[in-house]
Formats: C-alpha cells, sequence, structure tokens
C-alpha cells in the first residue's frame, strides 16, 4: 500500500521516528483491543488523529492501507463480533483551492460518519438500526453522536420496544431513534456558519450535514 515514504514530500511532523504517526495510532488501538479481550472486561476507545488529514486533500491517502490492516486485523480476530466502530470526522475539507469554490464550501460543513455493527446487533436491535438507517438522510450533528454512546452504556434502551416509546427532546438525538425530517439548523443546534445552508449555492445542496454508512 502506498505510505508516506512514497509521497514527493515527507513531513517530518507526521513520523514517529521512522514510523508514520497513524501506524503507531492504529497499532495502540489493536494492543488495548487485544488487552481488554484478555481481561474480559468491556472497554471504550476514544481516537483522533489530523496530522495527515486536515490541511492536504492528497495526504490521507497515505493512511489508507493502514487503516485496511486494522480493520482486517479487527475482523479476523473477531473483533468486530463483540464491537462497534464509529469512524467519523469534525467537518469537511477546510484547506486548498478546492475550498474556494462552491462545492468546497458545501463540504467544509459536511463530516462524515460511519458505523460497523454486529450481525447479531443489527438483528437484536432491528427497529434502532432501522432508524440509523433512516437517519442518513436527515440533518445530524456531533450531539447525536454523543447520545448514541450514551444508549450503547445502556442498551435496554434501544431494544424494540423501548424505542418505539421513546420521546427525544433535548439538542442531541440518539440516531437510534426516528429524527425529526426535516430538522433545521437552529433545533439541531448547528451555528449558521457550520450548516450546509449557508453554502453559497443553497438549492443545489442536500441539506444534510452528516452522511450515515452501516
Amino acid at each position: 500500500h502506498r505510505d508516506l515514504h512514497s509521497f514527493p514530500t515527507r513531513r517530518s511532523s507526521d513520523l514517529y521516528g521512522p514510523r508514520l504517526g497513524w501506524e503507531v495510532m492504529f497499532s495502540n488501538v489493536r494492543k488495548v483491543a487485544a488487552g481488554a479481550r484478555q481481561s474480559g472486561r468491556p472497554f471504550f476507545q476514544f481516537t483522533w488523529a489530523t496530522s495527515l488529514t486536515h490541511s492536504d486533500n492528497n495526504y490521507p491517502a497515505a493512511a489508507d492501507g493502514h487503516l485496511v490492516e486494522l480493520l482486517s486485523w479487527l475482523r479476523d480476530g473477531s473483533y468486530l463480533n463483540e464491537t462497534i466502530v464509529i469512524l467519523l470526522s469534525d467537518h469537511g475539507s477546510r484547506e486548498g483551492g478546492l475550498r474556494q469554490t462552491e462545492q468546497g464550501a458545501i463540504e467544509a460543513r459536511m463530516p462524515f460518519v460511519w458505523f460497523l455493527l454486529p450481525d447479531w446487533f443489527q438483528r437484536e436491535y432491528s427497529v434502532a438500526v432501522g432508524n440509523l438507517r433512516r437517519n442518513a438522510e436527515t440533518r445530524t450533528t456531533p450531539y447525536d453522536v454523543h447520545e448514541v454512546l450514551v444508549d450503547l452504556l445502556d442498551m435496554g434502551r434501544i431494544k424494540d420496544g423501548a424505542v418505539l416509546k421513546r420521546k427525544e427532546s433535548a439538542r442531541g438525538l440518539s440516531f437510534f431513534t426516528p429524527l425529526p425530517n426535516p430538522r433545521s439548523c437552529y433545533a439541531a443546534g448547528i451555528l449558521f456558519h457550520s450548516c450546509a445552508c449557508a453554502a453559497p449555492d443553497r438549492k443545489s445542496t442536500r441539506l444534510n450535514s452528516s452522511h450515515i454508512t452501516i
């Protein structure tokens, strides 16, 4: 796979000695997962990195192979049968010439969030997962991601019967519940500057603040 050494310019800020920073980070993810399994204890791990992705649209490709290796390791070790993996960003591309275009103005306001859910989880919590899929078509925010994490601490909240009875009213709404559609930026707690509505060409903008993929 491509790594940072294959790029014309090597940035020392992306390296930990001879290793790519992302490689070190993913190695730590594996160590924590393996250690938690050995101890028999559930675990929560939050990992965040910006060195390759924040300022250049080309450099993230240097981490592609390492991410594939990590996800393959989790799959082959059956970790994905007992773990929910969430990949997300806090915003879209904000740097470079693309940002000066109409498309770039839209993308800067469009972070992504991907969920990797065990098959058994999708079967056992089918109503909640169905809501998650449908919510891909409405406006969502990081506040909603927080509510997902709260639900996962007490999964009785997302059993089929419990989800059907829930009535949410807070700023953050769990993806496992039906989100209002349409949902205004004001109701979602999104500042106007950060909402896709503020993009120059509003008519051509899909008014989603994130895209959910399962």
